[in-house]
């Protein structure tokens, strides 16, 4: 894809993650542009419901905008530390994820409970800090939270997830907040969730795949009705 593409990409993302209640007034996609050391996100004022192409800016791997006039969103930090850190992360998003919001609040841990949910069988770290992550400390700490995991959770604020693509990252957000919400429902009910058996979820993982990732990104894109 050149320039222009991943910025639509990065644009329909935005769109679908707000359609899906994963973004609000805030939240952030982001994609690295290959061979370089620059990444797309989404400007820090734009509207998410309405974001359009023309609304993802060019940053550098220091937080800076390399569009005159635009800012970067705050947590920028988060961005630059996970792609300096894993030059194998082409894409990354933060999210106000509801239901990881609750467990993380209650403490309770992300147990595989759907077998979509099994994309994270070791479940998912919580970075213990709820503040912004609007300093390159941060950054680097929330990045250090992620180890060799795909995902984390920031108590009480939301998620990040980082793939080999947006499309990835699009199915890792949400079925992860997915299988979270089956999980709150569980504690509502006064149940404790049951962790789906070990062969179920080495089974489930081995169908994950681009194609499905291009399905489900293909069903949101269009049940949201996203136009440019």
């Amino acid at each position: 894809m050149d320039e222009n593409e991943l910025k639509i990409e990065v644009a329909a993302c935005c769109r679908v993650f707000e359609f899906l209640g994963l973004f609000d007034f805030s939240g952030h996609a982001s994609v690295r542009i290959p061979g370089t050391d620059t990444f797309l996100i989404n400007s820090r004022d734009s509207v998410r419901s309405v974001i359009k192409p023309e609304n993802i800016i060019k940053v550098d791997l220091e937080g800076k905008s390399l569009e005159e006039g635009v800012k970067p969103p705050s947590e920028v930090f988060i961005y630059t530390a996970i792609y300096k850190h894993f030059p194998d992360v082409s894409a990354v998003a933060h999210l106000h994820s509801p239901a990881i919001i609750s467990l993380s609040v209650l403490g309770k841990a992300y147990v595989p409970v759907i077998p979509r949910g099994s994309i994270f069988p070791d479940g998912i770290p919580v970075f213990e800090d709820s503040r912004l992550i609007n300093s390159r400390e941060r950054g680097l700490a929330l990045a250090k939270a992620l180890g060799s995991n795909r995902a984390v959770v920031l108590r009480g604020h939301g998620s990040v997830a980082i793939a080999e693509s947006l499309k990835a990252v699009l199915f890792r957000a949400y079925f992860s907040e997915l299988n979270a919400k089956y999980q709150m429902d569980a504690y509502r009910a006064g149940q404790e969730p049951q962790r789906l058996p070990e062969d179920e979820i080495k089974e489930a993982n081995a169908h994950y795949s681009g194609r499905l990732y291009d399905k489900v990104w293909n069903y949101f894109f269009h049940k949201a009705n996203i136009t440019f």
